[in-house]
C-alpha cells in the first residue's frame, strides 16, 4: 500500500518545484476563464449603495421616493450674451434669446434618456405654445409680464437674479424604464453643451453622483498605475533585475482579475470605496515577491537554483503564511462596520490579499526556476547601500535612545489625542468634487 507524503514544507517545495509549469498553466487557464467576468464587473453607483439596507435613513428615503416620485434633474445653464449689431437687446426674454434657448432645449430634449415632453425652459413661459407676440411690441409687454408675476415665478430655477444666466431643466427618464445607460445620457449632455455658442455648464443630483463615480474609477486607475511603477522603479533600482520587476505583476495582475472575476460571477459590485483596491493589493503582492527575493538572493551564495528555491520556502512560508492571514483577518473586520461601501471594500481586500497567497504559489515557483538569464537579484550598489545604513541608524537610535523615543512617542499620543476633540465629519456631498 501507497503511503501519503507528509504535507511538511520540504515535500511542499519540492513538489512546487516539480510541479511548476502545471501550477502556471493552471493559474493561466483559470486567468482566461475570470477574464470574462472580471471586465463585467460594474460600479455601483446609486445612492442606496452608501447604506445598510436596514438603514432608517434608506428605508425613509426609499418611502419618499415611492410616494413623491423619484425624478432626476439636469439644470443645463448660460449667459445670454446680446449680439455684436444688437448691444441693447440682453434681455434673456427677448424673443431672438428665447427662440435660440428653445433651440438649443429641443436639441437637448433629443438625446437618449430624456424625457423630452417635460423639459423646460424660458420660452415655455413667456411665449406658451400657439402665443405669438408682435416684435415691435415684445419690450415692453415683457416687463410688463415680468412685473406680473411671471418673473418671480421663473427665477432661482429658470432665471438667474441677475437676470442674465438661464437654464434650461431635463428630467431623466428612470434608469429601469430606459436601455441607455446614465453614464451616456450625461455624456452626451454634455457633448451637445460643448457646442452651444455661449459657454454652458451643467448640474444637479444625477450629475454630481455620475462624476463621483467617475473620479472613484479615474483615481482607482491613477493609484494602481502609480503605486506599480514607483515599486516597479524601486525593485530596479534595488536588484536591477528584469525578471524581478516583473515577477511581482505575476502575482498582483492575476490576483486583481480573480477577485473581479469572483465578485462579478456572485453579483457583487464596486463601491466608492473600491479606488483602493488596486493601490493595496499591488503593495501586498511586491512585499510577498521582496521578501522571496531577499532570501533568495542570499540563498544562491551558496545553493543552487532548486536549493536555494527549497530554502527561501522553508524560511519565509510560515511568516508569509501568517502575515497574509492576519492582513486578511484585519480588512475582513471591515465586513462589521454598517456602511455598506466599507463592508464591500472589505470583503474585497479579505478576497484579494488570499487570492495572493494562491497567485503567488502557482507562478512564482516557474517565475524564479524558468530559463538562467537574468536569473538572479543583484545587489543594488549604492542605492541598497544607503538604505542599509539608513536603517541601522534608525536602528542604532531606538536601541541607544530607548528612554528619549518613548518620550517622544508619548508626547506624540498625547498631542494626537488632544487634537482629536477639533476633528469634524465632512457631510457636505459637494465637498467629494475637486475644485
Amino acid at each position: 500500500m501507497t503511503a501519503f507524503p507528509v504535507l511538511s514544507i520540504a515535500w511542499l517545495s519540492s513538489w512546487l518545484g516539480r510541479r511548476r509549469w502545471w501550477l502556471c498553466l493552471a493559474g493561466v487557464l483559470i486567468t482566461a476563464l475570470l477574464w470574462g467576468p472580471a471586465r463585467r464587473l460594474q460600479l455601483d453607483e446609486s445612492i442606496e449603495s452608501f447604506f445598510a439596507p436596514t438603514d432608517p435613513l434608506i428605508k425613509n428615503y426609499l418611502s419618499s421616493r415611492e410616494t413623491f416620485g423619484g425624478d432626476e434633474f439636469v439644470l443645463v445653464a448660460y449667459q445670454v450674451e446680446a449680439p455684436s449689431d444688437q448691444p441693447n437687446r440682453d434681455n434673456p426674454t427677448h424673443n431672438i434669446h428665447l427662440n435660440a434657448m428653445e433651440t438649443f432645449a429641443d436639441q437637448l430634449s433629443q438625446i437618449p434618456g430624456v424625457n423630452a415632453e417635460s423639459t423646460q425652459h424660458l420660452k415655455k413661459i413667456f411665449r406658451p405654445a400657439g402665443f405669438k407676440l408682435p416684435e415691435a411690441f415684445s419690450g415692453y409687454i415683457t416687463r410688463r409680464l415680468l412685473d406680473s408675476g411671471l418673473r418671480e415665478q421663473a427665477e432661482g430655477i429658470l432665471l438667474g437674479s441677475d437676470n442674465r444666466t438661464v437654464a434650461i431643466v431635463l428630467r431623466l427618464i428612470p434608469e429601469g424604464q430606459t436601455s441607455v445607460p446614465r453614464r451616456e445620457t450625461i455624456r452626451q449632455i454634455r457633448e451637445v453643451a460643448a457646442t452651444h455658442r455661449q459657454s454652458t455648464v451643467i448640474g444637479g443630483e444625477p450629475v454630481q453622483v455620475h462624476d463621483m463615480f467617475r473620479y472613484v474609477e479615474h483615481d482607482s486607475l491613477v493609484m494602481g498605475v502609480a503605486s506599480t511603477l514607483l515599486l516597479a522603479v524601486i525593485i530596479v533600482i534595488m536588484f536591477r533585475s528584469l525578471r524581478w520587476t516583473l515577477l511581482p505583476l505575476l502575482v498582483v495582475q492575476p490576483a486583481l482579475l480573480w477577485t473581479c472575476g469572483i465578485l462579478a460571477i456572485f453579483g457583487g459590485r464596486l463601491s466608492m470605496v473600491s479606488s483602493m483596491l488596486t493601490s493595496l493589493t499591488t503593495i501586498i503582492g511586491v512585499t510577498v515577491v521582496m521578501h522571496a527575493a531577499v532570501m533568495y538572493r542570499e540563498a544562491r551564495l551558496a545553493l543552487d537554483r532548486q536549493a536555494a528555491f527549497a530554502r527561501v520556502m522553508h524560511q519565509l512560508s510560515r511568516p508569509i503564511f501568517w502575515s497574509l492571514v492576519t492582513t486578511a483577518i484585519g480588512f475582513g473586520s471591515l465586513m462589521t462596520s454598517s456602511i455598506s461601501p466599507v463592508r464591500s471594500f472589505g470583503l474585497m481586500m479579505l478576497l484579494s490579499t488570499g487570492l495572493i497567497a494562491v497567485t503567488g504559489l502557482m507562478f512564482l515557483p516557474a517565475g524564479i526556476l524558468v530559463g538562467r538569464r537574468d536569473a538572479d537579484p543583484h545587489a543594488g550598489g549604492s542605492a541598497e547601500q544607503g538604505t542599509m545604513r539608513g536603517l541601522q541608524w534608525l536602528f542604532n537610535a531606538v536601541v541607544h535612545h530607548r528612554g528619549k523615543m518613548l518620550a517622544g512617542l508619548a508626547l506624540l499620543t498625547a498631542l494626537a489625542t488632544w487634537g482629536l476633540r477639533y476633528v469634524q465629519v465632512e457631510t457636505d456631498f459637494s465637498r467629494n468634487f475637486r475644485e
